[in-house]
Parts: structure tokens; sequence; C-alpha cells
């Protein structure tokens, strides 16, 4: 495409509206207003908020088992779901009282409407589900259930009943704070006034459990009774009784024998003071010489939306100034984690890069063009940047490592626009002989490369925006990358048309014409030696067809010996680099049958024993509850992890700045540490880093279906085996382990009937008995927390199975009735979880990787599965999408890590045929040709070259920052080749000599192209110093390298060689 003449094109009406108004200033300090605005006003993250729309359904069915609650409540309720079409997968868990099923709606649908489908759902089916099953309970789940911060308070002498009342008096104030949403306790012991019901007592006076636990109640109610009107006035009427002491529950009438009335304090012992243990919490530092103390955590959780470093900055204020007031001396409290303060932290360090990578910049342009020419870009850039912020603010995102990486990011890429056109003025300036006046000088310069810098500019917003729309969580997370991106793409070439020549036209001045400067004139540029040396060694290469070939074959092959690095596996490509965080978690199961003592015991043991690594500074043990979620938790449902045998160790490590390991490698020694303690207690173990991307459920998750249980849990076995088999596989898992073993008292019906017992009652009886009864609660207004009034067997009478034959019933007739008489105690396996996805039944086993990544120990293992496959059995197909498994065969699917790099590289995959599709058609369009806009896209592929080798001198995975990248260069090489194509059309379309015009070209082009190359190179390669980011740097430094030097040998090439062939053509047609 060719300007005509005398038209200023689109770029030159720009310039010349703006380069003498006095908007132009104006719109300068109005954009660097706008950007202060948004940064000191937009919430802080750490990382990126992502909204998963995901709700948990529990269904009750009590002592069913799990085969018969997967039949009659697991399948049913979960086809009712999967009915609603914006749900994409359920998952359900049957076990021995109930179902959970995990909802997960389809990307893009409304947190509100989809909760709203699956209540509606659910009640219109209300009716089917067994009689006696209560209505199925709905949690949704998001990130906000990750606490922002979490304290830990711990005391000297291991008072626990003054800890959780402390801890209880801090979480009313901290709950006052504005965007604190709730404060969740755990640990320490609660008030209570428990009732310790004696079996024979209860015997003696012929009184059952659950008479007990209605008397209670029945005395602890005061209701509303309508009001009084007459003379007096009128009175609100108020009737009943609380309980408010000890003192009132021993008092109670519960049953009555021709003795007399039989009281509560006859058949129980009452006390008030602290619940029973059913969890346990401690703390051990290095500071306190790594002993255990009891502790209670506060776990603060923020409204959705509210800034999260401004809500912790507020709480650790409160917390320090209410210290000397309400914390004695001897409880100690201290911050575990705090998200607000490492968000903050991560953006003064991102800002911080962000200046540097600015100064790289300014300083390269100060040297290669003069201090003038730097002084604009050191405005452009600022200015350009500040509208991000602003644009972010208005669109929902945050500032988080992500929002500000995209700023950085863009600093490498936005202010090419401008050094092409100050490049531009400067060549000219120092051109000899030019005497036009400088207001023309500069839209003469504007003119000539304005209407080619808005091409590229386009196309690398082209290049950009398809990744905006990856899929789920990751895409989420990626997603303010390539936004902002392009926004400042595009700010940036208004700026560069509208003040850079405003800025140019004020700054810069003419050698010539430099009156009261006392910097004496820069040379003309013309007789460079490196300019010379370029265009010799193109003419070489030109001079002869088969140097050209030659050239171009060297190219194919360094791009085929680039691929080849990934397909044999020399370079390793991975999800997501590899997170450097200051919290590891270690998730411990026990064997089922241990005690909550024994799991105490054994997990302090092994927390101690961590402190051999000296990079942890405190540990803090749950055992019986979970401790604060963290996102990774949410996603693998650790909240629900209450049982006895149940354990988990949090451990906080030093500041990533204070130790010279990774948290991954420290991960690794942590493995190494607690393996042979926990070996010896038959213990099953995972190491849970927190992910640098979205969760997952593990790294390797395998999905097992066939036909039957019995094939699943065969083939769940061989696969089990392999993963252990395999050395870099670790914390292996599945879901077939069984449960504790069940000791049951089943109720013999003739017998009952005879002797007039209720099985019913028997039931309700016995769980009173072992389980307890809180819910009654007492009258204590001043305390923070509610005071149960617990109904129990004493400690002593609940230990084995004798304590439950020694039980007694009472009869319809209010005759005391032996357990024994009317029913058996049976020892029962442990059973197992059943579970589906999709209404297919599964068998899943899961592990952790140490090793090149989770995608190379999927395809291996498949590989040896089919390898290994038992004589004349079925072969196992192996699924690799969501494809549903065929029920008639043995299937695996393979999950975790798999499934979201899979979407990822193919959502990333199809963004890049778009990227190429856009950037063609644009092409196509300027140049009405549909053979230069294919050398134009040569250099795109080249950035292999660099990019894959680079990964790998380094020791880093390919990750999916790097195809990101990949898909950004694309964007900015094509830039490059219509400097050089779009200079040297225009000659040729003027009547010069093609080769003429391509070392003309060459040799024009040549400092923009490699100034605009080195400002990628130098500026986005800042982000190399952040952990997550160093593939996107590394590959826009490498990648933006090796593609500029092959352009620069490429492009002239091919554009010589498809112009000669077809001149030759048209010269033929004319002869």
């Amino acid at each position: 495409m060719t300007d005509e003449p005398h038209s200023p094109g689109v770029a030159g009406h720009i310039a010349q509206v703006f380069i003498r108004s006095k908007l132009t200033p104006l719109i300068i300090f109005v954009s660097l207003a706008l950007g202060i605005f948004a940064t000191y006003t937009t919430p802080r993250e750490d990382d990126p908020s992502v909204t998963v729309t995901v709700a948990d359904v529990f269904v009750a069915f009590p002592g069913r088992g799990p085969v018969d609650v997967d039949e009659r409540v697991a399948r049913p309720v979960g086809a009712w779901i999967l009915e609603i079409p914006t749900v994409k997968h359920v998952v359900s868990v049957a076990t021995d009282d109930g179902a959970m099923l995990t909802v997960q709606f389809r990307q893009g649908i409304e947190r509100e409407l989809a909760l709203t489908q699956l209540y509606e759902r659910l009640h219109a089916n209300r009716d089917l589900l067994p009689a006696g099953i209560p209505a199925p309970l709905v949690t949704p789940r998001s990130v906000d259930d990750v606490p922002v911060m979490a304290v830990i308070l711990w005391h000297d002498a291991d008072d626990v009943a003054m800890l959780r009342r402390l801890a209880a008096e801090l979480r009313a104030e901290l709950e006052r704070l504005p965007g604190v949403s709730r404060v969740d306790l755990t640990g320490g012991a609660r008030r209570q006034i428990a009732v310790e019901l004696d079996a024979s007592r209860l015997a003696e006076q012929g009184l059952a459990a659950d008479r007990v636990v209605q008397a209670v109640r029945a005395a602890n109610v005061r209701l509303p009774a309508g009001n009084l009107a007459g003379p007096s006035g009128s009175f609100r009427v108020e009737a009943g009784a609380l309980l408010s002491s000890a003192q009132d529950v021993e008092g109670l009438v519960v049953g009555a024998t021709l003795a007399g009335p039989v009281y509560l304090r006859d058949v129980a012992t009452i006390r008030d003071g602290v619940a029973d243990p059913r969890s346990y919490v401690s703390h051990l530092q290095r500071g306190d010489g790594w002993s255990s103390h009891a502790a209670v955590t506060l776990a603060l959780h923020k409204i959705s939306g509210s800034d999260g470093a401004d809500i912790t900055e507020r709480a650790r204020e409160l917390l320090e100034r209410l210290g000397p007031e309400l914390v004695p001396r001897d409880v100690h409290w201290s911050v575990t984690r705090d998200s607000g303060r490492t968000a903050t932290h991560r953006v003064i360090t991102l800002i911080e890069h962000m200046a540097l990578a600015t100064l790289i910049v300014v300083l390269l342009i100060a040297l290669a063009l003069g201090r003038r020419e730097a002084v604009i870009v050191a405005i452009v850039i600022p200015v350009t940047l500040a509208i991000v912020p602003f644009v972010y603010k208005m669109t929902g995102f945050t500032l988080n490592r992500m929002t500000l990486s995209a700023m950085i990011f863009a600093i490498g890429i936005l202010v090419d626009d401008a050094i092409v056109i100050i490049e531009n003025v400067h060549r000219h300036y120092h051109e000899p002989g030019r005497q036009e006046d400088s207001l023309r000088l500069v839209l003469e310069s504007v003119k000539e490369v304005g209407n080619p810098t808005i091409l590229a500019t386009f196309t690398v917003i082209a290049a950009l925006m398809p990744t905006a729309f990856v899929s789920g969580m990751i895409g989420q997370f990626l997603r303010a990358l390539p936004v902002g991106a392009s926004v400042a793409m595009l700010y940036s070439l208004f700026i560069a048309l509208a003040v850079t020549p405003y800025l140019c036209y004020r700054l810069l001045r003419r050698p010539g014409r430099e009156v009261e400067s006392h910097e004496p004139a820069r040379p003309s540029p013309v007789p460079s030696p490196r300019r010379d040396w370029y265009r010799r060694c193109l003419a070489w290469l030109m001079a002869r067809r088969w140097r050209a070939a030659g050239a171009e074959v060297a190219a194919v092959m360094l791009l085929l010996g680039a691929v080849a690095l990934v397909v044999f596996r020399v370079a390793i490509v991975q999800m997501m680099p590899l997170g450097d965080v200051d919290e590891i978690s270690v998730m411990i199961d026990f064997p089922p049958s241990s005690t909550l003592e024994e799991t105490h015991g054994r997990v302090a043991d092994v927390a101690r024993a961590l402190r051999e690594i000296p990079e942890i500074t405190s540990c803090q043990t749950y055992v019986g509850t979970a401790g604060p979620l963290t996102f990774q938790g949410v996603a693998r449902h650790y909240m629900l992890r209450r049982q006895a045998f149940q354990a988990e160790l949090q451990i906080q490590l030093t500041p990533e700045a204070q130790r010279s390991k990774t948290s991954h490698q420290l991960a690794s020694d942590v493995r190494r540490v607690v393996t042979e303690p926990l070996a010896r207690d038959h213990a099953w173990f995972t190491i849970a880093e927190l992910p640098p991307g979205p969760p997952v459920q593990a790294g390797l998750v395998a999905e097992v279906y066939a036909p039957d249980e019995r094939s699943r849990v065969e083939l769940a076995g061989r696969v089990k085996g392999l993963f252990e088999t395999t050395p870099d596989i670790v914390d292996v898992d599945w879901s077939a382990r069984r449960g504790p073993p069940v000791l049951r008292y089943e109720v013999d019906q003739q017998r009952a009937a005879a002797w007039g017992v209720i099985p019913a009652q028997v039931a309700t009886t016995v769980r009173t008995l072992i389980e307890g009864d809180d819910t009654v609660w007492a009258h204590f207004p001043r305390e923070r927390e509610p005071v149960s009034v617990s109904l129990r067997l004493r400690r002593s009478q609940r230990v084995n199975e004798a304590d439950l034959r020694s039980l007694y019933f009472t009869s319809v007739t209010g005759r005391s009735v032996p357990a024994s008489d009317v029913g058996s105690v049976h020892w029962l396996e442990g059973s197992y979880p059943r579970l589906r996805k999709d209404l297919q039944p599964f068998v899943s086993v899961t592990a952790e990787v140490t090793g090149p990544g989770p995608i190379y120990s999927a395809i291996d293992l498949s590989e040896r599965l089919i390898e290994d496959s038992p004589p004349g059995s079925s072969p196992v197909r192996i699924l690799w999408t969501d494809a549903a498994p065929d029920a008639d065969q043995k299937s695996l699917r393979w999950g975790g890590e798999w499934t979201v790099s899979f979407e990822l590289y193919r959502d990333l995959g199809i963004a890049f045929v778009m990227v190429l599709f856009l950037i063609y058609v644009m092409l196509v369009g300027w140049y009405h040709s549909f053979l230069i806009p294919w050398v134009v896209m040569l250099p795109i592929p080249m950035a292999f070259i660099g990019v894959v080798p680079g990964h790998l001198a380094l020791g880093m995975p390919v990750s999916a920052m790097a195809a990101i990248g990949v898909i950004a260069l694309a964007g900015l090489m094509v830039r490059n080749s219509i400097l050089l194509v779009d200079f040297a059309n225009k000659r040729v379309a003027s009547g010069m000599e093609v080769r003429d015009a391509v070392l003309l070209a060459g040799e024009t082009r040549l400092r923009p192209i490699v100034l605009t190359a080195l400002t990628v190179v130098l500026g986005d390669g800042v982000l190399f110093f952040d952990p997550l980011l160093q593939g996107l740097g590394l590959t826009m430094a490498a990648g933006a390298l090796f593609s500029t030097a092959l352009t620069l040998v490429i492009v002239p090439i091919a554009y010589y060689q498809l112009m000669s062939v077809v001149q030759w053509r048209q010269s033929k047609v004319a002869a």
C-alpha cells in the first residue's frame, strides 16, 4: 500500500492536530493524574481474584453405607443436577452416612444465577428422595473462603479455656473492622456445662438417655406469649425458663419413681467447665525452643471486592493496640498468614521493577539517539502506562502481580511506537541538506512511518487479545496480561502520534540550528560503520542464489532443532513455573483406628522433627480439625478433614528474600524429614504447596472406570502400583482406602418388640450416650460464644464394645432393658467412599510429581499400563479429554494438572491460530497482496529458535507464560518486518530496483528495529526476577533477540526473491 504524494495520512492528521495544541500538555497531566488516582484507590492482592462458580451439595442418609447411599441418593441427585444446562460436571462422593456432590458450572455463568438454578432443581425434586431424608444443604465455594489473615495465640501454661475466651474477645473486635466478613476460631476449649451421664445409674432409675435430653430441652424454653392490655397499659408477655447455671441443670427433674422425683444429679455428674477435646491445635516456633504449646487460630475473611492489604494492615494495628489491654504477658500472638502484606510487598517490588525497566529503556535511547530523545521517552512511558491502572479500576481488576506484570510487559512493546517516530525525526534532523523548518520536518517524519506504525500496533494488539479468551480458572488468572498490554498498546499509539511529535518539535534540536546550545552537534549517522557492515553482508547474501538459500535453510534447521528439543524432552513443558511462597502444608492421615490423642502425639513428634530445617520459622498442628484454608484447600475440600485420625501441619518459611532455597526445594526437604516417622506409623501424607496458578485436586490424577466395582478397584490397584514404583511420583493415594472399622450395635426387631423397646429409641439413645448432644444452649448473655449443655456418657464408660453391651434402654412400659437382650454387637470392616463423575462410577488414584511434570508422567504411565496388561484381559482405553467413558470398557482418564494444561494449551493454540489469521488478513488488506504477508510473517516461528534453547540453557521449563510470550512476539516481530517491507515496497513502487530498495530499507530501518528489539529484551527482561513470570521475561528477551536477528536477514532476502519473481513474471507477461 502506498500513500498519496501530498496526503498526510491518518498519522499525519493526528500529528497536525496536536503538535501545537494546548490540549497536548493537558493530555499528559490528565493521564498521569488518572494513573496516580487509580494506583492509590484500586484494591491490592497477591494473585488475581478468580471467580469459581462451584457449590457442594450435602445429602444426609445416615447408617445406610456407601453402596446404598450411592444408589439411592448420589446417582439420582446427580442426575437432577446434570439436567441444568449451565452445569459442566458433577462429582459425587457417597459415604456411610450421606453424599456430597460437587457441582461445577460452566465458565461465565453468574454465581447468583447458577445457585438459583441449583436450588430450584433440588427443591423441585425434593419429594423423590427417600422418606425421612432431610433437605439437601447447598454450600457455595469461592476464593473468599480463603482467609486473608491468620493469627495464632498460644499460652505458656497451655490454658486452652483462657485462650479460647481471649480469642473470642479479639474476634469481636476484628469483626468490627470495615471490609471484614467474619473471623473463624479454631482450637482451644469452649465453656460448657457438661452433663456426664452414668449408664448404670440411668438403668437403676429406669431412664433412657433420650428422655433426659427431652427433659433438658423442655426446661430451657422461653417464648413470647402475646400481649396484655388493660387500664394500666399494654404489656408484652413472656413465659418459660432458661438454664443459666450448672445448679439449674443439676436440679432438673428428669423422671419419677415410687421413691420420688429423679433429678439430673442423680443420674449424672454436672460441671461448669470446658468441653471434652474433639480437636487439638498446637504451635511451635524457632524463637521459643521449638516446644509445642496449645494454641487458638483466628482466621480473618474479607468481604468480596474489598482491599485485602488495607484490611490486614488495620487488623495488625488493632491487635498491637489491644495487645497490652487484653492479652496477658504469658500469652503470645503471631501472624502466620498475611495476604495483604504479601500483596503490598509484591506490588512494591513490581513497581520497582517497572521503574527499573523504564530507566533501562531511557538509558538505551540516551546512548543510541541522545539525551533529548531519552527525555521524550521518559515522558512517554509513564504517560502511556498511567492509563492502564485506571482501566483496571474501571473494569474491576485489582492491583496484583499479574496486572502490574502486564504493565512491565507493556514497557518493552509500547515504547516501540514512540521510538520509531523519534528515531525517524532524529534521522531527518541529521540528514545533510534538509532545509525544511522543524514543524514540517517533524510532520514529514510522522507521515513516513506513521501509517506502518498504526498497522504494526494493531498487529501486536491482534496477537495479544485472543489470549484473553483462554477458558477456565487459568484464563481468569492470566487475563489481566493481554487486557492490560492491549490497552497500553492502543493508548501508546495515540500518545506516539499526538504527544511524541509535540515533544519532538519542542525538545529536539537540529544540529545546524542550535544557536544557544553548548552541546556539540551530532555527526550525521549516514556513514555509520555498523550500517555499512550490515549492508555489505546483505548484499553478499543476495549476490548468489545459493547463499540466500543457504541462509534460509540454516534458519529452518535451527527452527526444527528448537522444536526437536521439546519433542525429545530435552526441554521440558509445564503448565506454570514453580512458585516461591512462604507457606507449606502437610496433610496426614494416620491409620483410621487411631484415637485423637494418639494422632496428636504422633503429629507433634513429626512437627518437632522439622526443627532441623533452618528455613522453617514456625509450625502449627491441627488434629481433628482443619487449619486456615488455602486456595488449594478449597479445591481439595480440606475444610472437611475433621476425623480423629486426620492431621495437618501448616509450616511458615523465612521470607523469600532471606533464604537461598525456593519453597519447592524446601517442600522436598520437608518430605525427606517426615517420610521416615510417618512410614513407621503407617500414615498417608501429601505435601500441599500453594500453586502458582489455579488449584487442582492433585498434580497427577487417574480416574479409573470399569463395568463393575471389583474391576474398578482391581485396575485402580494396578495404577496405584505403577505410581508407587515410579521414582518421580510421590504422595500416592487412592479413593479406595478404607475408613475406620465399624462397631455396630444391631437391634433384633423381634426381641426388641417382645421387650417393648423401639429401635429408633435405641439408635438415638446410643448416639446421645456416645456422640453426645449439644443442642441445648444455656443462657449466658455476657459470653462471646454460646455455652452448650452437653449430655454424654462419661469418658470411662465409652471405651470399648463392653460399654455398648452394658447400656440399658427404656421400654414403652418404663422398664429398663439391657442392651444385650435386644441386640448384639458386630465388628465390620471400614468402608471406602463410592465416587461418580457425571453419573459414571470411578475410583481415583492421586499423586504429586517431583520430576519433569505430570504431562510426561501421564504419557509414560499410559504406555506402561497398556504393556503390563494381564494376558487375555481387555485393553484399557486412555482418555485425555472430557469424553465420556464407555460403560462396558475399562478406561483411565487423566486429570489434575493435565486437564488444566490440556485446556490451557488447547486454548492458547486456538488463540495462536487466530493471531496468525488476523495478522494475515490485516496485512493482505494493507499490501493488497496474498504473497507479501507471508514474507512479513516469516519471523513469527523464528522466535522458537531463541525461546526453547534459552529455557533449556537456564534449566527452566517452557511454561504457559512462555507460550503467551511467543504469541505476543508474533505481533512484535511482524512490526519489524513491516518497517522493512513497507519502506522497500514504497521504493519499488516509485521505480527503484528491488535490490537497491531492499538494501536501502535494511540500512535505513536497522537502527529503529534494533532499538525496538533491545527495548523488548531489556525492558521485559526485568520480569525474569519474578519466579512466576520468569518464563515470560525470558521468552520476550531471547525470542526477540534471535527473531530480530533473523528478521534482518531472512525478511530482506525473502522479499527480494519474491519481488524478483513477481517482476520477472510481469515482464514476461508484458512481453
